[in-house]
């Protein structure tokens, strides 16, 4: 799919909590949307905290979601960055490299805005 880049906006759809073996508090928080040359995407930002640090400001996240291109085919995601609370707001500011199965790699920076429930951002092919 190679275009260079471009936006994506997702809308949250649900957050699921577990527990890790290793006993941390394990965050799967679910997205539906579209972005340039993917006009539906779905995916899961995850993060996993030991229990005395679910009130943390910042930490690690993955990603893992699917792409249905305009050609019709689709493609799979995964991808690791980082998340960090905005001070004083309730918005994370999330930056990912995203490895897409058709051999591109993808880095992702955006802001999920907890008050609306979106996840909107940019990328590029890198």
């Amino acid at each position: 799919m190679s275009n260079g880049g471009g936006v994506f906006s997702f809308k949250h759809t649900g957050n699921v909590y577990g527990k890790t073996d290793d006993g941390e508090l394990a965050t799967y928080s679910s997205w539906e949307g579209a972005g340039t040359g993917y006009p539906t995407a779905f995916g899961t930002l995850s993060l996993t905290q030991t229990l005395a640090d679910a009130g943390a400001t910042l930490g690690a996240c993955t990603w893992a979601g699917q792409g249905f291109l305009e050609d019709g085919t689709t493609v799979g995601a995964l991808g690791e960055g980082t998340w960090k609370q905005l001070e004083g707001q309730h918005t994370w500011k999330i930056e990912l490299d995203i490895a897409i199965s058709n051999g591109e790699r993808h880095r992702s920076v955006g802001e999920i805005d907890l008050a609306s429930l979106t996840f909107t951002g940019t990328f590029e092919v890198i």
